[in-house]
């Protein structure tokens, strides 16, 4: 009854704990509604906003004028919807227009405009960015009970005062107390500002860099876009619902999910004078496999974003830059899984060396008690001496084995086949295609 009443009395940490945030993601919440609000948030506004705007414009399909792009020119339609010009295109080159030499002293023109209708990268990511974002609002307030867990694996102080083992023990109090500087971490209050203005900043610049290439769209990409200077009413709606996007709501995923992950190391080392790690315990990671499978979780989310990486390797194109990228977004996820554990695993290393130390100190002194009473010829004190020896060498085998990371073999397979599953199907494509000739 006591360690119930001691679980309820811990502090449960609000994840998304701002005010505004919390009445619509907050715990007090059921899931389902969270992941409505989600995709009501970054799919359906963005989607009735977009066709509104390039109903208005008349950017939801765009058809290339060529006898006004082309007038100065002489030129022949193909049957591809290219043109084929007759002499250098300079002013288009300048503008930005994509023009290909050919060998016959021939241009190519080929530059269609795109409309909302043919902008597939945005519908791609009108549902990868809502399935990123449940996925968060789903695995993030469980980080909660990870914390919590740390209980079951602290040496108590159930009453005031030194402890008479000598064993350094923490009170429900001190937990609590611990508890509540991660919750004020996870809100962006002390250092944790400085991470947060970072995040932003980074963010901003991007939308900033973003909304020029929109503006200039010709220059950037070749070729005419449905959110461009041409289209002021559907530039002007990317442009603030890309604002909301970038400068406010990633940032303050990222911050929640860089915090997690930098909570779960410190957690451990801060209180690691205080764990008891169990060699035993049925989670096979000492008492912390929640630790493992939550990060294992964090990981799996952080890799949902590469979809779209492999759908461009698959069905377009891969190349030597865009491998560079791959390969360090798997060092990415593989950090992302790691560094959280290393707290972890700095404890669980540390428990491991003590206990393997104390075992064999007290298989020395049985031992070494066994072979004194040998020579005196006391046989019913030699073989229990050498029963406890035989005992203590048997618990130091089984400590031997005992894990120094906080996961199973179930959670390394798990992990083992999400990053497999990703360098095999980019590199093996990038193989391909060298071995062809692409």
């Amino acid at each position: 009854m006591e360690n119930a009443s001691s679980q309820n009395d811990l502090r449960r940490i609000e994840i998304f704990g701002e005010p505004v945030v919390n009445r619509v993601l907050g715990e007090s919440r059921s899931r389902l509604t969270a992941v409505i609000v989600i995709w009501v948030v970054f799919a359906l506004i963005p989607l009735v906003s977009y066709v509104i705007a390039t109903s208005v414009d008349g950017s939801f399909t765009i058809d290339f004028d060529a006898a006004e792009v082309l007038r100065d020119f002489d030129f022949t339609k193909n049957d591809d919807g290219s043109f084929t010009l007759y002499r250098d295109p300079v002013d288009l080159k300048e503008k930005g227009y994509h023009v290909e030499n050919n060998e016959d002293g021939t241009f190519t023109f080929d530059s269609d405009p795109v409309g909302l209708a043919n902008d597939f990268t945005l519908f791609v990511a009108l549902i990868l960015t809502p399935v990123v974002a449940s996925g968060m609002v789903i695995i993030f307030p469980k980080f909660s009970q990870v914390l919590l867990s740390l209980w079951m694996v602290i040496a108590r102080k159930e009453s005031p005062g030194a402890s008479r083992d000598g064993v350094e023990r923490l009170s429900l109090e001190q937990f609590n107390e611990k508890l509540k500087s991660y919750e004020d971490n996870l809100k962006g209050r002390g250092k944790s500002k400085i991470l947060a203005a970072l995040l932003f900043a980074i963010w901003l610049a991007d939308w900033a860099f973003l909304t020029i290439q929109h503006w200039d769209s010709i220059a950037t990409y070749g070729n005419d876009w449905w959110s461009s200077q041409n289209y002021l009413t559907s530039f002007v709606v990317r442009t603030i619902y890309e604002f909301f996007l970038y400068c406010v709501a990633i940032p303050y995923f990222l911050f929640k999910l860089v915090s997690i992950l930098h909570i779960m190391r410190s957690s451990c080392i801060d209180l690691s004078q205080y764990l008891k790690i169990r060699p035993l315990n049925p989670d096979k990671a000492g008492g912390l496999g929640m630790y493992g499978a939550y990060s294992l979780r964090l990981m799996s989310l952080a890799s949902l974003p590469f979809i779209l990486v492999v759908a461009y390797v698959l069905f377009i194109s891969v190349n030597s830059i865009l491998m560079v990228g791959v390969t360090g977004y798997m060092v990415l996820l593989a950090i992302i899984f790691f560094y959280p554990l290393s707290g972890a695993h700095r404890a669980m290393r540390k428990a491991k060396g003590e206990t393997l130390r104390s075992l064999s100190e007290e298989f020395t002194v049985s031992y070494d008690r066994f072979m004194e009473t040998m020579k005196d010829k006391s046989a019913q004190t030699s073989w229990a001496d050498f029963d406890e020896a035989d005992k203590l060498n048997k618990l130091y085998a089984t400590a031997q084995s005992m894990p120094i990371w906080p996961f199973n073999l179930a959670t390394v397979s798990k992990f083992a086949t999400i990053m497999g599953t990703v360098a095999l199907t980019v590199w093996l494509k990038f193989i391909l295609d060298r071995l062809s000739g692409g």
